[in-house]
């Protein structure tokens, strides 16, 4: 498969903001990282590194489902697919909300002697949510200017 320049671009936006920002995430919160499913202490320690390395075999295969639909036209489907991945992360935080609104280690979560949920008003959350957000946002915004010009 040759790789044309969209590709090249939503890959390189992959390597550069979300790559680093999971790998920020599982140094500073691995637990919190797993939904505090998983001990990051346990035996399972390639978890992390598969992880990361789905970040980018989602954007892949995203990629390459969104390109076929785009060639054939459907924007329908395209529609139904982004609906779709929506509709998961929805479900997916109604049904571990308590778990990502939990600051702690997996021991504390367990225990439920962990930190009380994120106050995203705090200052500290506010400027981290500012540069993360300024990160993400920069290059997305790169790309999808880029790629409506090519």
């Amino acid at each position: 498969m040759k790789a044309d320049i969209g590709f090249k671009r939503a890959l390189a936006f992959q390597l550069l903001v979300f790559v680093p920002i999971g790998i920020f995430l599982l140094i500073v919160l691995p637990s919190w990282s797993f939904f505090y499913l998983l001990n990051p202490k346990g035996p399972l320690v390639i978890l992390p590194i598969l992880g990361i390395l789905g970040y980018v075999a989602a954007m892949i295969i995203g990629y390459m489902h969104g390109a076929s639909l785009a060639k054939s036209g459907n924007l329908k489907g395209s529609l139904i697919s982004i609906g779709i991945v929506l509709a998961v992360a929805f479900v997916l935080f109604v049904v571990f909300h308590r778990r990502f609104l939990f600051v702690g280690t997996f021991e504390e979560f367990r225990a439920l002697t962990g930190t009380p949920p994120i106050n995203f008003f705090e200052p500290r959350i506010l400027i981290f949510a500012a540069i993360i957000g300024a990160y993400f946002m920069g290059p997305l915004i790169y790309v999808l200017h880029r790629n409506r010009r090519a």
